[in-house]
This record gives C-alpha cells, sequence and structure tokens, in this order.
C-alpha cells in the first residue's frame, strides 16, 4: 500500500551504495524505519530535522517499508548553513530518538518537534537552545520540578524539588546555576548565567526521570564545543 504522510526526519545511514536508512518520526505513527532507495542522489536530499511528506511503499504488515519520495515542507538553510545549528540538530534528533523508542504515536509531541525545528532555524544566537530545549521537553513529559514558593538557594536533580527539606546526594547548591534553573523552567528564552553548568544539571536530571534519555550519544559534543 502506498501512502504520502509528514515527517521529521531523525537519523540516516548508509544502506548500499545509492540507498539509505532513514529512522524518522510521523504524527501518525511515531518512530519508523524505512529504506529510501537512490536517496543518495536524489535531488532533494533528507537531511538531519529536515521536515519533509515521504511517500512510502510498504508491501505487508511485516515488511519493511520503502520511501519512493520525498518533498521538503519547510525551509530550514538557516539550520543546515550553520555548523553550530546542525550541531545543535544533531542533539535535538539524537534526543528525540531516545524518548520515542519507548513512546508510541503522540500528536502534541509531534507538534512540540516541528515548533522546536523551526525555532532553531529562526534564532540568531543559538548557543542557549540546548539548555531550554531540555527544560522544554523535561516540562512536556510531565517531569518538571516542583518550584520554590521562595527564593530559590538549591535544587534536588533526583527528586525534583528546589529548596528541598531532606536533599538528596544529587542537590545543587551553587546559587548562580540553581536560579539558572528556577529560570529556564519559566522562561523560553533569555541569559544563563552557567550555561555548562546548567546544561549537565539538566542532562543529569533529564537521565533520571526520562527513560531511555541516558542512551543520548550527542550529548558530550554539545558540552565540548559549546560550553568548554
Amino acid at each position: 500500500m502506498k501512502k504520502s504522510v509528514e515527517v521529521i526526519v531523525l537519523d540516516l545511514k548508509s544502506y548500499s551504495e545509492n540507498s539509505l536508512w532513514v529512522c524518522f518520526f510521523s504524527k501518525e505513527n511515531g518512530l519508523q524505519n524505512g529504506i529510501f532507495k537512490g536517496g543518495k542522489k536524489k535531488k532533494t536530499k533528507a537531511l538531519i530535522l529536515g521536515i519533509y511528506e515521504f511517500t512510502i511503499y510498504k508491501p505487508s504488515e511485516d515488511g519493511l517499508q520503502t520511501i519512493i519520495s520525498i518533498d521538503r515542507l519547510v525551509p530550514l538553510e538557516d539550520i543546515f548553513f550553520s555548523p553550530e545549528k546542525v550541531l545543535i540538530a544533531f542533539f535535538l534528533a539524537d534526543s528525540y530518538k531516545c524518548i520515542l523508542v519507548n513512546a508510541g504515536s503522540d500528536p502534541s509531541f509531534y507538534s512540540l518537534v516541528k515548533n522546536q525545528i523551526i525555532a532553531l532555524n529562526k534564532v540568531e544566537r543559538p548557543g542557549s537552545i540546548p539548555i531550554f530545549f531540555l527544560a522544554k521537553l523535561i516540562d512536556f513529559l510531565g517531569y518538571r520540578p516542583l518550584m520554590p514558593k521562595e527564593e530559590p538557594h538549591s535544587f534536588d536533580i533526583v527528586n525534583g524539588v528546589f529548596n528541598p527539606r531532606k536533599p538528596s546526594l544529587n542537590t545543587v547548591t551553587k546559587i548562580d546555576v540553581v536560579k539558572d534553573m528556577c529560570f529556564v523552567f519559566n522562561n523560553t528564552e533569555g541569559k544563563i548565567m552557567n550555561p555548562k553548568e546548567s546544561f549537565d544539571v539538566l542532562v543529569d536530571y533529564a537521565k533520571t526521570h526520562i527513560s531511555g534519555f541516558n542512551l543520548n550519544k550527542s550529548i558530550d559534543v554539545i558540552r565540548d564545543v559549546l560550553y568548554h
């Protein structure tokens, strides 16, 4: 059966001399794989985090689906021509893939991903994008920490709470980082006082609370290149 579907590409690997193995995400069916025959030589290239309409053919319920053709739906040249944004795109794609392995289809999550990609394309200074991205992802998945009623002075990663009465061993007490945590969970952009440490805290938080996030292989690259 042949069908057309809007998708977001999350991973690409060489499959043969001319074809590509593609991991992609659709609103209707969640995380999927397919073979893009002749994909290496097509005029319209499949790119990480690209938003496309795929024409797909699946011969049977158990058979591997074939991507017959692709059409770009959203122009994202500002991502693909920026080395910094490309790096962030791989981090975002890896993060989405880790989460979707344990999740089914979710139209609202697809909309979140699509909006984050468009935001990355538009932003002029993308350095803080991974930090706000993680905070938004944590919030969306239902793991938002309990916000403090008074001035924050500590952040318990394990229990997901500011100013804990009985702090765990993994509690952040550096005040600038604690304030950064409070800020990113309540804002969508702005200045981060300690980007490297704040990124590390959010990664630890995501690994602690989000199933599968510890499989993210691009974390060290983001840390070393953007927040060295």
